[in-house]
């Protein structure tokens, strides 16, 4: 089915066709089901899928459920959902008014914006939809498990252009999309296996590991050697415009809580060696006293294991316990050409 109106773009008056779905009945919010009934519902291949809302939940009350529930939840019946909500390629329904407005505006002699989004929605009306107005984002489904922390970064960026030409019910089912990929594959993921993963790690497997994390977060990293490191295992440095940060990073991986006498150590280095600032990563936790310290210090950071695990979660993939002996192979070798690098120009 299509819909028809006319107006003025680039200098000519057209017909201008785009198609919506044609529903048979009315379209069912939802809001009056329960989160298992929806669910069903979505997935029920007899219905006509244009007959209920299935690019948003239908309210916050199945949002909340969901989100609590989603650690049980597969990879599988996730990104199902995630396909519903993020936005396809084509055509949307609100299209139509959006263009018929625009082309109204036109004729009024009001500018249409010239942006990549108004050029194909026309594009779209006046070549019977050869063109499709909208670019999708579900390609980023292929960032999961992997890289979730890009994933929402493309969700942002796209948000940030398209957000005045989206309907209410895309823009809530996008915020739902980021809410899902931040439950499951940064803040949640697999608490278990990572504790586990990091606990069989090796003291200097720890610090490549964090070498990694780091390099992941824009950082250019030096490992120092594993004697003799002057109490810091990882140097972090990064170039932002008018601004260079020198992070100092020291690694502690045992099971008890790391204390005052650690904190005020790593203090005393940054401060001897005017670091920007010096990060305490442990694989266990810190205690208060560590934490008042840190807290007085505005150049300390303490990132205890749970922290950890959503920092690697986020930069590396929440799939990141099953590769750590790849991550780790693969920082080593980045750190060989580093130290080889150093060495040639000390020469």
């Amino acid at each position: 089915m299509v819909a028809k109106t006319s107006g003025r773009w680039g200098g000519s008056s057209e017909d201008m066709y785009l198609p919506f779905p044609k529903i048979v009945g009315d379209v069912e919010m939802g809001t009056n089901m329960s989160l298992d009934d929806w669910l069903a519902a979505i997935r029920d291949r007899k219905r006509d899928p244009n007959t209920i809302v299935t690019y948003q939940f239908p309210t916050d009350r199945h949002r909340k459920e969901y989100l609590a529930t989603i650690r049980s939840r597969s990879d599988a019946d996730v990104r199902f959902l995630l396909r519903r909500f993020l936005i396809p390629s084509g055509t949307l329904g609100q299209d139509y008014a959006t263009a018929h407005v625009l082309a109204h505006r036109a004729k009024a002699g009001d500018p249409i914006p010239k942006t990549e989004f108004t050029r194909r929605l026309f594009g779209a009306a006046l070549t019977k939809g050869r063109i499709q107005p909208w670019e999708g984002t579900t390609w980023i489904l292929d960032l999961l498990p992997g890289n979730p922390r890009k994933a929402v970064e493309v969700l942002d960026a796209y948000f940030d252009v398209h957000a005045g030409v989206m309907s209410d019910g895309r823009l809530l089912g996008m915020s739902d999309a980021r809410a899902m990929i931040r439950w499951k594959y940064i803040l949640i993921g697999d608490p278990a296996g990572s504790e586990q993963a990091l606990l069989k790690l090796t003291s200097r497997e720890l610090e490549v590991l964090v070498a990694a994390l780091y390099r992941s977060m824009g950082y250019q990293t030096w490992l120092t050697p594993p004697a003799k490191d002057g109490g810091r295992d990882v140097i972090a440095t990064r170039r932002t415009a008018g601004q260079r940060e020198r992070c100092l990073v020291e690694c502690k991986h045992h099971h008890d809580s790391v204390g005052v006498k650690d904190v005020r150590a790593l203090l005393g280095i940054v401060t001897d060696e005017r670091a920007t600032k010096g990060c305490l990563v442990s694989s266990s936790r810190f205690t208060r006293g560590a934490k008042d310290l840190a807290a007085r210090n505005d150049q300390l950071e303490l990132v205890p294991r749970r922290v950890l695990v959503h920092l690697l979660n986020e930069n590396l993939g929440s799939d990141w316990p099953t590769k750590a002996d790849e991550l780790v192979a693969e920082e080593a070798r980045q750190q060989a050409n580093v130290q080889n690098r150093r060495a040639h120009r000390n020469a």
